[in-house]
């Protein structure tokens, strides 16, 4: 259960930055905010690893930088696609399901592309996992329709799935999590910034600046920096569909802070859903235990 403990605190920190960036996109435009997470960030990764003595192996990408950059490509297009899906769609709850289906996409794909073998009980345990997921949403069947928003939603589950596996390409390939994850960031900030120059963004067109908002700024770039961490983590640990059906936890996270922050009781419906998830994740743990799986 230990080697799952970076995965379950990710679970956690997304949720808390899913949060912070909510409350900064209500403050300023969608892109900008982009850009200025990944701005801190950048500041931030840049400091630490001049710290440790490491911002020269950064440097070293000879062989790998074209893969980087679509890891980077495609980090902003996971991004930029959601931003826009949840302007264009008429529920969030159904753009937050929607953007869960990539646990299937990166299954699929595993099985193409590595060649990995799920089982049935796999099958349904990630099948389990949404569900519950579906049911903490509150999402409703009559908001799952062809539109833009719902595409787009698609699309950047995709993006997502594509993304992770290109990590673990990398990973396996002997690239260092560092490496991957500066210019994952640093690509992507320098495509918002060039999406925020273009004034096509969403959210407010004024930018309410003061201290709530930087402070939210330095939590939403903290929480993304950790991410990137515990993230890229996971993905040298354990195969990404893992991952991703772990990461299925971060609603559970994200209504128990409701419940204790904002006071917010969780309905019967949403109580059932968090059961389901848990249930799910723990046996799904407990099936690659007995199996002994490692990766």
């Amino acid at each position: 259960m230990r080697k799952y403990n970076a995965v379950f605190l990710l679970a956690a920190v997304w949720s808390g930055y899913y949060t912070a960036v909510k409350l900064i996109n209500e403050r300023m435009d969608s892109f900008a905010a982009g850009f200025a997470v990944r701005l801190i960030v950048f500041v931030m990764f840049t400091l630490i690893l001049l710290w440790r003595g490491r911002l020269k192996e950064i440097l070293l990408i000879r062989g790998i930088w074209k893969t980087l950059l679509l890891i980077g490509g495609f980090g902003f297009l996971l991004d930029i696609t959601a931003f826009l899906g949840f302007r264009f769609s008429q529920s969030s709850a159904t753009g937050t399901v929607l953007l869960k289906t990539d646990i299937f996409m990166v299954s699929i794909l595993s099985v193409l592309m590595r060649k990995e073998k799920l089982k049935g009980t796999n099958w349904l345990l990630i099948f389990g996992l949404l569900a519950g997921t579906v049911m903490v949403m509150g999402f409703s069947p009559r908001d799952l329709r062809i539109e833009p928003g719902n595409l787009l939603f698609l699309l950047s589950a995709l993006c997502i799935s594509v993304n992770a596996l290109l990590i673990q390409h990398l990973q396996r390939k002997g690239a260092g999590n560092d490496t991957i994850a500066y210019y994952n960031n640093l690509i992507a900030m320098l495509c918002f910034s060039a999406a925020a120059l273009s004034g096509r963004g969403t959210g407010p067109d004024t930018i309410h600046w003061g201290w709530p908002l930087a402070a939210m700024l330095l939590a939403g770039g903290a929480g993304q920096l950790l991410i990137y961490l515990l993230y890229y983590k996971g993905l040298r640990e354990h195969p990404a569909w893992v991952v991703k059906a772990l990461l299925l936890l971060t609603p559970v996270f994200s209504l128990l802070t409701d419940a204790l922050v904002f006071k917010i009781v969780p309905g019967v419906t949403e109580a059932v859903g968090t059961a389901m998830i848990i249930l799910c994740a723990f046996l799904l743990i407990y099936s690659r235990r007995e199996r002994g799986a490692v990766k």
